[in-house]
């Protein structure tokens, strides 16, 4: 049989994966930088302002590492024009990217017959997709680990070694990926049978490493720090009491099930149970299926266990983007199951469109009383752009002083920063600032940072003049009462 005919399936829908990412990139060219990459495309702004004269950010804006981010986008700008458009079309080599090592990850685990279903739980995996319109800088590591991982479990050391010397310039979450990836490779060094072996499998590590060397000195050279800048408030942050660990543990664990994939891990770990328990018995599994049952296992679970590691011991912030990683893995493992336990079709059938309306009808996911909704990470954001517009240019038509208008994260953005507008437009941020300095307030279930005791004093002592409502979204323009 013609191998290509026989994986051409596989092709079709690897096809059909791309150009959705194609369309969602197209119809997203004007949504603004938001959430976390306001801060991120700061760098890019240096370096394009700049002519690229330096490679560090100014102050309040270099993040310590490389920003490959920064440099990417404002590289783009330099070769195309400073556009949304233009940012939002640089990101998507990187979708493509994601898109086409996940299909060869996926390749490694499961029959050709199960590529269809694997894209789409990809599609519908909703942190994917919103990174993918929001123009998330977690792209940039999703890719190269995925990448790093392939070229690991491949045994080729080149793109090994040339993922590894990305991953530290994409965040400081790209180092502990590295460290990830350091301690997969150990573990599953005696189970991979395509490893390099002797001395040069470790040399794929020396190029990042001098690489990223050389970084912490020009760095430590120019500004007199590295890596976390003077004043963070990681310098003063100690560890957490046992109990407050094991809260953020689950906090973390629930930010990993929530948005729909809680059916994933379910049945992940109803099969883990059946087969730790019953593989002795009735499982046909044999030497391939053990191997690529500890590979899996591995790499669902290390990724992960590095993240709680640093995350929960100093309370350092969490998102649901920052597991995409583990997320996808987790689609190749379900899938895996499937034809270890030989599941007949009708309950594959059932199974996948159990797994997809979770995953689709995440996005709608909602939680109130502080909880963390995974704004930049679910599809709900969308009419959230919209209101934001609506607003501004009733702000406008009132003739009413933004600076006056009182927000917070991530409502008070500079508009030549998210949009790349010459406009200075920009609501005042209220930080630790008292209501009353402001003439106006803006309260959103965007920001969940709004105590209960702040909600009520502006419902029941100021006047809303404004609401602006789609979707599970809202935006209330409120004024203070003595105006």
């Amino acid at each position: 049989m013609n191998p290509f005919n026989r994986i051409s399936p596989a092709f079709v829908s690897l096809g059909i994966t791309f150009f959705l990412a194609g369309i969602m990139t197209f119809f997203s060219a004007d949504i603004p930088f938001f959430w976390d990459e306001v801060y991120y495309i700061q760098a890019a702004h240096d370096f394009f302002d700049s002519g690229f004269a330096t490679l560090i950010p100014g102050e309040g804006r270099d993040p310590g590492h490389f920003s490959l981010y920064g440099f990417y986008m404002a590289l783009s700008w330099k070769l195309f024009g400073k556009s949304l458009v233009v940012s939002h079309i640089a990101l998507l080599p990187v979708i493509l990217g994601i898109i086409w090592e996940y299909f060869k990850l996926a390749l490694k685990f499961i029959p050709v017959k199960f590529i269809a279903p694997a894209m789409l739980l990809l599609i519908a995996e909703p942190a994917l997709a919103t990174q993918t319109i929001l123009m998330g800088h977690d792209l940039f590591l999703v890719y190269f680990f995925l990448l790093g991982l392939n070229g690991l479990l491949s045994g080729n050391n080149f793109i090994y070694s040339l993922a590894l010397c990305f991953l530290p310039a994409c965040s400081i979450r790209g180092i502990f990926s590295f460290l990830a990836l350091l301690i997969l490779h150990l573990v599953l060094r005696p189970f991979n049978a395509k490893r390099v072996n002797g001395k040069t499998e470790w040399l794929a590590y020396l190029p990042s490493i001098v690489l990223f060397t050389c970084w912490i000195i020009y760095h430590k050279n120019s500004t007199g720090w590295m890596l976390i800048p003077p004043g963070d408030i990681l310098y003063s942050r100690e560890l957490l009491p046992a109990a407050l660990m094991v809260k953020r543990t689950i906090l973390i664990l629930w930010q990993v099930i929530d948005s729909g994939r809680v059916f994933l891990w379910v049945f992940i770990a109803l099969s883990l149970a059946y087969y730790f328990l019953h593989k002795k018995k009735s499982l046909h599994h044999g030497s391939m299926h053990d191997k690529s049952f500890i590979f899996l296992l591995m790499l669902l679970f290390i990724p992960l266990g590095i993240c709680i590691s640093y995350i929960a011991p100093l309370n350092l912030t969490t998102n649901h983007h920052y597991y995409l990683t583990t997320f996808l893995v987790s689609h190749i493992a379900v899938l895996w199951f499937f034809e270890l336990f030989s599941f007949r079709k009708v309950f594959r059938y059932i199974l996948m469109a159990i797994f997809c309306t979770g995953l689709i009808t995440g996005n709608l996911w909602i939680y109130s009383g502080g909880f963390s909704n995974g704004w930049d990470s679910s599809l709900k954001i969308l009419p959230y752009f919209k209101l934001k517009k609506e607003l501004i240019n009733y702000v406008r038509q009132e003739k009413i002083n933004p600076v006056s208008v009182g927000a917070r994260f991530p409502m008070y953005d500079e508009h030549n920063i998210s949009y790349l507008e010459d406009s200075l437009f920009a609501f005042s941020a209220i930080g630790n600032s008292s209501f009353s300095s402001f003439h106006y307030i803006l309260l959103s279930n965007i920001p969940n940072i709004f105590t209960k005791e702040e909600q009520d004093v502006l419902h029941n002592r100021w006047i809303v003049i404004k609401e602006f409502r789609s979707g599970q979204v809202y935006i209330k323009l409120f004024r203070r009462p003595d105006l």
